[in-house]
């Protein structure tokens, strides 16, 4: 299987809770002084290659990416489960676990941060 080129800053998990309603699958972008759009959720907040970088041996290294979508995937249960209650509910302490390290990855993995790190 080859590597992921396509690296998404803002998960699609979380992206799909702000779907247009008559457009399923599809988001409104807003960009600074441009006039708002749809995309697809697939192409939205991505960039390539973000995570990847050049290992000790010189080859490219996607592991970042592995992680965080493996995260996303353990996450977007818990994240329906939220969203479709109706009234009050209770989570476990492995699901408050999960969704805390959802949230701080999400705020560490943006082009933005990651950017000022590098700068830095």
């Amino acid at each position: 299987m080859s590597d992921p080129k396509q690296h998404h800053f803002l998960a699609q998990v979380y992206l799909k809770f702000f779907e247009i309603p008559n457009r399923p699958g599809f988001v409104y972008l807003y960009q600074r002084s441009k006039e708002v759009v749809y995309t697809n959720i697939t192409k939205a907040a991505r960039e390539n290659n973000l995570y990847t970088f050049i290992d000790e041996e010189g080859n490219r290294n996607t592991t970042y990416e592995t992680v965080f979508s493996r995260l996303e995937g353990e996450t977007a249960p818990i994240l329906d489960r939220l969203n479709d209650t109706k009234g009050t509910m209770s989570i476990t302490v492995e699901d408050a676990g999960m969704l805390s390290l959802f949230v701080a990855f999400q705020a560490v993995r943006t082009p933005a941060y990651i950017q000022s790190v590098q700068e830095a």
